[in-house]
């Protein structure tokens, strides 16, 4: 821990130096070892009030522990850890949430319209296009739900639809977690 704080302190951790992983002498050939730097530096940057790049050293913390999973063939452990990396960066990054919840609205919206799901209401005599698609699936991952357009009576379509509404309140209440894990005075 020592020789991890000479390094903060002699070199001063910036965020121009994120990206250059020899800087930070860190070396992560060895999962549980880097694991444990960035813990130590995750406290250390905490307890200085540098509250970004105590983010940062949970994010690589994370990450090392996932590759410890991936390297142990510990596949239980390994796959939460992916699905929550790729969805939100272990809390540590809001945008992915975004991005997330982007990607799953457009792939409902892909499937919705491949498979026919939407039944369009009868004023309307033409068949739901991309733009229906859409907009059933932004409205289904909301789970605001206004009933102009429904899914067809079909138990199949219906539970794509449920389903969606499932993902979007999951991920409405992972960005509140996100944000509030990185904003919230620590």
């Amino acid at each position: 821990e020592d020789g991890i704080r000479d390094l903060v302190r002699s070199r001063g951790l910036g965020d121009v130096y994120k990206r250059q992983m020899h800087y930070y002498g860190i070396d992560e050939t060895g999962p549980l070892s880097a694991s444990e730097s960035y813990r130590i530096l995750k406290r250390y940057f905490i307890e200085h009030g540098r509250y970004d790049d105590a983010s940062w050293a949970s994010f690589k913390e994370r990450q090392t522990e996932k590759a410890h999973f991936l390297k142990s063939k510990n596949f239980i452990n390994y796959i939460p850890s992916l699905i929550m990396s790729l969805l939100c960066g272990y809390g540590e990054k809001p945008n992915r949430v975004i991005l997330s919840s982007a990607a799953i609205i457009a792939v409902y919206a892909v499937l919705y319209l491949r498979l026919d799901v939407i039944n369009m209401p009868e004023s309307v005599l033409r068949k739901a296009n991309l733009w229906d698609s859409i907009y059933f699936s932004i409205v289904t991952f909301t789970t605001v739900g206004f009933g102009d357009i429904t899914p067809k009576l079909i138990r199949g379509y219906q539970m794509l639809t449920a389903s969606e509404a499932f993902f979007g309140a999951f991920m409405m209440g992972l960005f509140i977690f996100t944000l509030a894990r990185k904003y919230a005075a620590r």
